[in-house]
């Protein structure tokens, strides 16, 4: 009887073991695909391929739902997007308004100010200009 006992222990154990090893495996999937549809987001991105950046970047958005870090990224690629698509400033806005201590602050604020500009909009593309931190602007030669 004891033996009986302990051989169905040990196969609960093995079952719980291979369950737990499971959900790990698929817990690193799932953010392994993340990563990958973020990179690709991000890459296509800055070469200019906004409307596939845009669709990467949402399918990683869906995926990154507590990810706090992926997300507040995504959300500056995605409105960054969608600026250049469809003159959207409504997307920097928000963007703005809902990370008001971003890094990635300044490169919107010069977006924005840049597309008030040129819909000569010259005040509150200068108020604008004015909030934008020269100093840490990302530029193509860092």
């Amino acid at each position: 009887m004891r033996r009986k006992i302990i051989s169905i222990l040990a196969v609960l154990s093995v079952a719980l073991l291979a369950t737990f090893v499971g959900i790990e495996t698929k817990a690193a999937d799932k953010n392994r695909e993340l990563s990958e549809h973020l990179q690709r987001g991000v890459a296509l991105y800055e070469a200019g391929n906004y409307a596939d950046a845009y669709f990467e970047l949402t399918v990683a958005e869906n995926m990154a739902a507590n990810d706090k870090f992926s997300r507040h990224k995504i959300d500056f690629y995605k409105a960054m997007s969608l600026s250049w698509l469809d003159n959207d400033m409504d997307a920097l806005e928000l963007y703005l308004e809902r990370y008001p201590r971003s890094t990635y602050g300044n490169q919107v604020k010069l977006r924005l100010a840049t597309m008030l500009f040129e819909q000569q909009r010259y005040g509150e593309a200068r108020q604008c200009y004015e909030q934008v931190r020269i100093t840490r602007i990302k530029t193509d030669m860092d």
